[in-house]
């Protein structure tokens, strides 16, 4: 998906497994309590594990990669968050809608990242204007319509999206980004106006008809401009128009959107140079090194065949053209062995400390996000920027009556 163009970026349920997809893992199935009795899923964080582990499952189902039983990531360090949240009455969750999305998830087709039963399983709580955190793993505090604007203090003020004709920024943190179905118009006095293609509407159906990629680009669906002589990508190309199709198995693709293994292999959406679709592959599967033709939680292994990604105390100097990788923890760049991610005041490197953690960039030391229940910008803690950390100087994220001071949080 190119979540990148789209107004409100990835779903919330793709911002749920954002960290676990970006591990590359997997795991074998749906190990998930009986969706059928909405009791069993009383607790939120036991949601939260049964829907990761669906939700890997389905990712290699249509992706394929590993199918070994890795459920290491998938800790209750990360789903605990889910519980505090719920507790501190920042969100509330709902049992009955949580079953039935466990129940949607396994028959969701490839092109569909959300279940229609996700966005019911919890809601923000926080009014407009009130004091919220950004959740750990993407649970919105405010109410609907509203997000955590954290641009100017940690904790950040619930606010609403800019409307038609408003003043407004295109970075997606402001305090004045556009409410859904609108777009940023650039100028000397930037405001929201109607967005000119069907992005803006979340959810674009099959044989809708479109004149390019990105009208077939929603919030929870990532379908392909298919025209009679294969994929649109570019509207001013004069090609013929098209309609919405599910991403390819096999064929002529131009981007890895295109496919639905995500491997477009000779594609170049530039030129308009039109490449193939490549099956996913799972281990095992014969493959080219440099080509990373595997599927998650996989890579290219020497012998040209996919192997699971190596997991802490392996090796991670992997073949050349690939990505170094590690299933549960991180490559260290010195020893290529794979190590745990960074617990509290360890050494970092940018994005190497645990879930719940930031890396200092003038310190280089883990600290904590700008989390519920977390000491970032409180008195004497590096100055928050979001979720990461400011280099030295002024305009750094503290708690209310402190300031940013040489990157630490001051009165």
């Amino acid at each position: 998906m190119r979540a990148e163009e789209s107004n409100r970026g990835i779903s919330t349920r793709a911002r749920l497994g954002m960290r676990v997809a970006a591990l590359f893992v997997c795991t074998v199935g749906c190990s998930k309590t009986s969706p059928g009795d909405p009791s069993d899923l009383s607790d939120p964080s036991a949601f939260c594990d049964a829907y990761l582990k669906a939700e890997l499952n389905h990712q290699v189902v249509c992706s394929g990669g590993s199918s070994a039983a890795v459920t290491t990531a998938i800790t209750a360090q990360s789903c605990g968050s889910v519980e505090s949240e719920v507790s501190s009455g920042s969100v509330s969750y709902d049992p009955v809608a949580a079953s039935a999305c466990l129940d949607e998830l396994p028959v969701l087709p490839c092109w569909q990242s959300d279940a229609a039963d996700y966005s019911k399983v919890f809601t923000g709580t926080i009014p407009e204007g009130g004091t919220c955190f950004p959740a750990i793993l993407g649970l919105e505090e405010c109410v609907p319509e509203t997000r955590c604007v954290t641009n100017v203090q940690c904790p950040g003020v619930c606010t609403g999206y800019a409307q038609l004709g408003e003043a407004c920024s295109m970075d997606d943190t402001s305090s004045t980004f556009c409410a859904n179905g609108l777009t940023c118009a650039p100028g000397s006095e930037p405001e929201c106006v109607a967005a000119a293609v069907a992005a803006a509407v979340p959810t674009p159906a099959l044989g809708t008809p479109c004149s390019w990629y990105f009208e077939c680009q929603g919030l929870d669906v990532q379908l392909t401009c298919e025209g009679p002589n294969g994929p649109i990508y570019d509207p001013s190309s004069g090609t013929a128009a098209g309609t919405c199709q599910p991403p390819r198995d096999d064929g002529p693709c131009l981007d890895p959107a295109d496919c639905r293994s995500g491997l477009c292999v000779g594609g170049n959406e530039a030129t308009a140079m039109a490449g193939v679709c490549m099956p996913p592959k799972v281990a095992g599967d014969a493959c080219t090194p440099g080509l990373q033709g595997c599927g998650p939680g996989t890579y290219c292994g020497s012998a040209s065949v996919c192997v699971v990604v190596p997991s802490v105390g392996q090796s991670c100097a992997v073949s050349a053209g690939t990505e170094q990788q590690c299933l549960d923890g991180v490559c260290d760049p010195v020893s290529l062995t794979c190590v745990p991610f960074g617990k509290l005041g360890d050494r970092c490197q940018v994005s190497t400390c645990s879930f719940e953690l930031v890396c200092d960039y003038t310190r280089m030391i883990c600290v904590p996000g700008c989390f519920r229940g977390s000491a970032c910008g409180a008195s004497g803690q590096a100055c928050c920027n979001g979720l990461q950390i400011k280099a030295p100087g002024p305009g750094g994220l503290c708690n209310s009556g402190l300031a940013c001071v040489n990157a630490i949080c001051a009165t």
